[in-house]
């Protein structure tokens, strides 16, 4: 995906037609296929992936329907964080048995429909979402629901999970129904040595000392999509008390798309540095982000017949809502006489897609997205 040129020879079999056509995304099947592959082994040489290790795609991180196929061919289920994601996927035929859920906040209507349903696991947010779904599960016979107590690891914040004492309380509460726990690390933030910490600090202080079966530990380790070759990690404790499950997203899809907006304008700001405008935003890469921008992200220029553009000059690019938290990139190979009409490519870009690209405030275009499957294309 980041050869350039292999890209353009795959833009060109979009039937592009300039004066037409809206920002869109591109993914390579192979590309998503080989992130899979890689995130397995990677897991297995850590030791944590055993045969009996889950994997679930975190529909948060991208909506595509048609994606979802293609990664749900090598995943166990897919991890949902509301209900309108539920009955999307739902009403695309996944069995509830396949799904996971670990948003916060879920209403009470909610969490009965999915006991009724008997969803594989709940992830349990908070101790008022604890209280309700266990009065509500009363009610309701049979549900095969994994109940999941989710750990907040982040002591600076407590807008996901509760504290690993608030876990221990409830667990002595109700041993018999609670069957694992759930951690998020971030985005981008596996450290095997806080790891290690944590399932160390899990083991001797949460899990009770007497089970039928092992305790399950379903996280989202928040590895990076751009090198996950230098993952190591040696457990403080014997992992093989645990069974691990896997929420992953962002790390499947993010390096196997790229995304392409036309520019609408060009400026010169007062410092006299430019600053392009185009067709759409991706809001989720905003101003909080830009070390990463200038770490990670391609941006290149190119004109409608697709030849590369290249400059010395600096510039600022930002999505149509042109505020500042709209800040896409930071080019610095910008040319001098770079126009509106000209296209820029952002790359590693699959992630998120149009759940963050398009801004319904002021109703940007909506971008299209295409897959690349060997020799085909589609739009998805």
């Amino acid at each position: 995906m980041n050869d350039i040129n292999d890209l353009l020879r795959k833009f060109e079999k979009i039937n592009f037609n300039p004066d037409q056509v809206m920002p869109f995304f591109i993914y390579d099947e192979s590309k998503i296929k080989s992130n899979i592959k890689q995130l397995k082994d990677q897991l297995t040489k850590l030791g944590l992936s055993t045969p009996t290790s889950k994997y679930f795609f975190s529909m948060k991180s991208n909506p595509n329907l048609q994606l979802l196929k293609v990664i749900s061919k090598d995943f166990s289920g897919i991890d949902v964080s509301s209900e309108r994601e539920y009955d999307t996927v739902r009403n695309a035929g996944y069995l509830p048995e396949d799904i996971s859920v670990s948003g916060p906040a879920k209403k009470d209507a909610f969490l009965k429909k999915l006991l009724i349903d008997s969803v594989y696991a709940i992830h349990i947010d908070s101790s008022d979402e604890f209280n309700s779904i266990f009065k509500i599960n009363s009610s309701v016979n049979n549900t095969k629901t994994l109940f999941n107590l989710r750990v907040n690891v982040d002591e600076s914040s407590s807008k996901l999970g509760m504290s690993f004492e608030d876990c221990f309380s409830k667990i002595k509460m109700n041993e018999s129904r609670i069957n694992g726990l759930h951690f998020y690390m971030g985005r981008e933030k596996f450290d095997a040595e806080r790891m290690s910490v944590l399932l160390k600090r899990i083991s001797n202080e949460i899990i009770p000392k007497k089970r039928a079966s092992k305790f399950k530990i379903f996280i989202g380790p928040g590895f990076s999509s751009s090198d996950l070759t230098k993952v190591g990690f040696s457990p403080l404790v014997d992992v093989d008390a645990f069974e691990f499950h896997f929420e992953m997203g962002r790390v499947v899809l993010e390096t196997a798309g790229a995304y392409f907006s036309e520019i609408l304008s060009v400026k010169e700001s007062g410092s006299g540095k430019k600053e392009i405008i185009v067709n759409g935003g991706i809001q989720h890469l905003a101003t909080g982000m830009i070390n990463v921008f200038k770490k990670v992200r391609e941006t290149i220029l190119f004109g409608r017949s697709l030849n590369i553009l290249s400059g010395s000059e600096e510039a600022n690019v930002f999505g149509s809502l042109c505020l500042s938290n709209d800040l896409l990139a930071v080019v610095d190979t910008c040319p001098q006489d770079i126009s509106r009409g000209d296209w820029i490519y952002f790359y590693p870009c699959g992630a998120y897609n149009i759940s963050a690209s398009a801004s319904e405030f002021i109703m940007q275009d909506r971008p299209r997205s295409f897959l690349f499957s060997e020799n085909s294309i589609a739009e998805i």
